[in-house]
């Protein structure tokens, strides 16, 4: 049964590497030659390297880039820092009538929602104020705008928003059935808040842009969660607006105003390269992150970077860092945890993150490309369909995990491995898997344990160990 499942898991994998050939020493690591797959596993503590395989190869990381871009914020702003959207008044309140100008000013917050701008509404009320003798602009100079986060990625669609220093509902706005970018984030916020400010009784003018620095005194506020609050949604959502205006404030905490979102990645990228220093095999050679989200195929790194990145950010957080990547694992299993974060674009997969078998910590990241195919995509080829190939990095990427679980698997514990996803921990041992409700029928294919209805239980025992009843209760692995 088990052969028959790898020669499956090997037979799909195959597509992953139709075209290339063996890298050598030679060549450098984009060449056409190079494998389309590389994977890394290292000890957390030490860095000593478990397991890889093409390492130190280049890859389109995709949203992996929002690893680096987690460890920038949480540095340079701090785990606690919190934005605030402000509304500042100049003049006086009399009778009800600011004597002036209002002011929405915004702070790059890339989690300020329609509730919050209605909170501000009720905060400006309570402060008196029923109408705006003078001007009422908004200010979104905290950031530089951005019409979208990548030019050459589809327009118009919700991964790719534009940036701005005032943002709301993640600068979305919802048109015939469905959600689309705003073209003017922070005309769009002032208008919500025209909008929400009348419903209260509160006459202000037509939002304009305010063209220098907002001066004032403060009237109303809102706070953001805190940052680390901010990251942990960022990476479980993979939310590209969070991850670019996270990244660039950020780096303006260092003192330089970023002028673009490739600017500021490539201040996070020399950032990364300098707190890490040197990290063995080909070091930091071709890294390059062209925005803070991943929305881009113009972004390089290799397996090695990536855990390297991940390592630092353990050592220098711990849980606190690890914590925010998505675990992919049983509810209250002990036996090992898995928790990471997925990167995906059409002929782009890759998965990087912690792994914790028995007390041993490990940091991983497993990439696979099809270059060819993906620039194939950009340009327009129409018919090109990623699917089988994704099917098969998936089933290649759960194939190295598996097997990195099984051996490094404790040896004065029983030899059962209960699985989230099938075959992601397919011990070599030849599981055998049962229905426990008819245990007459046996599942000769591990995967249905992935497309069985959540709740039934399914018995997985390995060698002579006794089985032990597992019950699917998580989502599957992405």
């Amino acid at each position: 049964m088990i052969r028959r499942l790898l020669k499956r898991v090997a037979a799909l994998s195959c597509v992953i590497f139709i075209g290339s050939g063996t890298h050598t020493s030679a060549a450098p690591p984009e060449t056409r030659s190079a494998p389309s797959y590389g994977y890394i596993l290292m000890d957390a503590a030490t860095g000593h390297v478990i397991s890889h395989e093409n390492a130190d190869n280049l890859f389109i990381p995709a949203s992996l880039s929002k690893i680096p871009t987690t460890l920038m914020a949480l540095s340079n702003l701090g785990a606690e820092r919190r934005f605030r959207t402000r509304l500042l008044a100049e003049g006086t309140v009399i009778n009800g009538v600011l004597q002036g100008n209002l002011h929405l000013v915004g702070s790059g917050d890339p989690s300020l929602k329609e509730r919050d701008v209605i909170e501000l509404v009720a905060k400006l009320s309570a402060a008196g104020v029923h109408r705006v003798s003078g001007r009422f602009t908004y200010d979104t100079s905290a950031l530089p705008r951005s019409a979208s986060i990548d030019a050459a990625q589809p327009a118009g669609q919700a991964y790719n928003p534009p940036v701005s220093g005032l943002n709301v509902d993640l600068n979305l706005s919802g048109k015939n059935g469905r959600s689309g970018p705003a073209r003017e984030p922070g005309r769009r916020a002032g208008r919500m808040l025209r909008y929400f400010a009348h419903g209260q009784g509160i006459t202000l003018p037509e939002p304009t842009r305010l063209r220098r620095a907002a001066t004032g005194y403060e009237i109303a506020a809102h706070t953001s969660a805190p940052v680390a609050t901010l990251a942990a949604e960022m990476m479980d959502l993979s939310t590209n607006l969070a991850a670019e205006s996270l990244g660039m404030l950020s780096v303006a905490s260092m003192g330089t105003q970023p002028k673009s979102l490739s600017g500021a990645a490539k201040a996070t990228a020399a950032w990364v390269k300098a707190e890490a220093g040197a990290i063995g095999g080909a070091g930091w050679r071709g890294f390059r992150m062209a925005n803070h989200s991943g929305l881009s195929t113009k972004s390089r790194a290799t397996p090695r970077q990536i855990a390297s990145i991940l390592r630092l950010g353990y050592q220098r957080f711990g849980r606190n860092f690890s914590d925010l990547h998505s675990a992919n694992q049983p509810v209250g299993f002990q036996a090992y945890t898995l928790r990471g974060k997925f990167g995906t674009m059409r002929f782009v997969r890759g998965y990087a993150g912690f792994l914790t078998v028995g007390n041993k910590e490990m940091v991983f990241a497993i990439m696979a490309n099809d270059r060819r195919r993906r620039a194939l995509a950009d340009a327009g080829t129409t018919g090109l369909s990623s699917q089988s190939w994704m099917t098969a990095a998936r089933k290649l990427e759960q194939k190295v995990l598996g097997d990195w679980i099984t051996g490094l698997w404790p040896s004065d514990r029983p030899a059962t491995i209960l699985t989230a996803s099938a075959p992601a921990a397919i011990p070599a041992e030849a599981p055998v898997f049962e229905n426990a409700v008819n245990p007459a029928k046996t599942i000769l294919d591990a995967w249905d344990i992935a497309r069985s209805e959540p709740e039934q239980p399914v018995r997985v025992s390995v060698l002579s160990a006794k089985p032990a009843l597992y019950v699917r209760t998580t989502r599957l692995v992405k």
